[in-house]
């Protein structure tokens, strides 16, 4: 099942009361010494959503934004603006580009933009036990170049460098996750790769 420019729209959720949807964007500056995170997912069954922005520069936490249970609009979409608190993403061109913003004292302006087609996890097979992971039901992936900049604690910050990014929907049963270990790399506009390893009560995925 190939994945579709309709894809980053908000699915229909399911009846679980775990459904979530998922957008996650990470970056890595080498001038800079810096890593950063973000995610919006997602709970429409509860009501809420979850907004994180995380960066580390030098090997320490340099910045937190936590909007964690949240209300947000049932009617948004990427492509108009995704909105958690004072975290909005907004989807410039679908699979392709995403600008990452977050409003207030401390602030980012980033563009990711991807450099390769999404990759989607559920081609590794039909009878693969990643379809039964807790993780999520669909999930893809794709790497890309970020810039832009951040102003965190008065310091502002341009940032250009690489990332990863991924997109997941359906049942995301935490009770279910012991852990995962998720290693990814970017070289160039040409070279990465990721690898995910998850641990549950019932079987490893890797």
């Amino acid at each position: 099942m190939a994945i579709l420019p309709s894809d980053e729209r908000r699915h229909p959720p399911g009846s679980g009361r775990a459904w979530q949807e998922s957008w996650y964007f990470n970056w890595s500056d080498r001038a800079q010494d810096v890593f950063g995170l973000t995610r919006i997912g997602l709970r429409p069954n509860e009501g809420r959503a979850d907004g994180i922005v995380l960066t580390i520069r030098s090997g320490r936490a340099e910045f937190l934004y936590p909007g964690v249970g949240l209300r947000f609009d049932p009617n948004l979409e990427p492509s108009r603006g995704l909105r958690c608190g004072a975290l909005t993403f907004t989807m410039e061109e679908p699979l392709r580009r995403y600008r990452l913003q977050l409003e207030g004292r401390n602030s980012m302006d980033l563009v990711f933009e991807a450099c390769n087609e999404p990759y989607d996890y559920h081609t590794v097979g039909a009878d693969s036990s990643a379809f039964n992971s807790p993780m999520a039901a669909r999930h893809f992936e794709q790497f890309g170049r970020v810039r832009g900049h951040t102003r965190f604690h008065g310091e502002r910050r341009v940032i250009d460098g690489f990332g990863e990014r991924d997109k997941s929907w359906g049942e995301r049963d935490w009770a279910r996750i012991e852990g995962w270990n998720w290693l990814t790399a970017q070289f160039g506009d040409d070279l990465a790769f990721n690898v995910l390893e998850v641990f549950d009560s019932r079987r490893r995925h890797l």
